[in-house]
């Protein structure tokens, strides 16, 4: 507890009161300054309260700027889908890289493995200068699951290349977008089968980012 310490003089009275004698008393007075703990006045619990008071409320809003970053996030965060299709009757075969989040997505890296041949990676993305390369590899593969020789040359004679989607680094895949990565059209009809190991032999791995810098990667075959 604090004091306020103060001494005073005053006249010694004489026994019956009624008069002072020569010597004077000295009197010890203590005031308390409303100290309430540890040492500690109201002032100061006061201050220390604000600070805790202000903490508080610094811890509370760097939460609500952390959930409203998040929610940014989830608000623009691209989502990258990986498909295939058979179609014309078994005469077009297609792969397709389609943007179905909620905001754009950008491409750093994409990659793609062909019966084992790898067509396009980092250091060179897939371009037309792969684009016979591409035709080649899904032929073999078609060729493969052909049991006659006859068809099996007619597929590897195939009249057309593939046409494929050319990409660049950082391209930009606006949502709800669609790209054809490969497109094929062949002379010969092909079985479901023959299909279905084309797709399962041509593996696709990109890694995207949002505009927030976060990445994501997405594997397919």
């Amino acid at each position: 507890m604090a004091l306020d310490k103060e001494y005073w003089n005053i006249p010694k009275p004489s026994e019956d009161f009624l008069t002072t004698q020569g010597t004077n008393l000295t009197v010890f007075v203590d005031h308390a300054d409303n100290a309430l703990v540890w040492g500690l006045g109201a002032s100061d619990v006061t201050a220390i309260a604000g600070v805790f008071i202000a903490a508080i409320a610094l811890f509370g809003s760097l939460q609500q700027g952390h959930k409203a970053k998040k929610h940014n996030q989830l608000s623009i965060q691209p989502h990258l889908i990986i498909s295939s299709s058979l179609q014309d009757d078994g005469k077009l075969l297609t792969f397709w890289l389609e943007n179905c989040g909620l905001g754009p997505a950008v491409i750093n890296d994409y990659s793609l493995k062909i019966n084992d041949v790898l067509v396009a990676d980092k250091s060179r993305y897939i371009g037309s200068n792969v684009q016979d390369t591409i035709t080649t590899e899904i032929l073999k593969l078609i060729a493969r699951k052909t049991n006659s020789q006859s068809l099996k040359d007619k597929v590897l004679m195939n009249s057309q290349s593939a046409e494929v989607k050319t990409f660049v680094s950082s391209e930009v895949i606006p949502v709800g977008v669609s790209y054809k990565v490969i497109e094929l059209k062949l002379d010969t009809r092909i079985t479901n089968d023959a299909f279905d190991w084309v797709v399962g032999n041509c593996i696709q791995s990109v890694n995207y980012s949002d505009f927030y810098g976060k990445s994501f990667t997405i594997s397919q075959a």
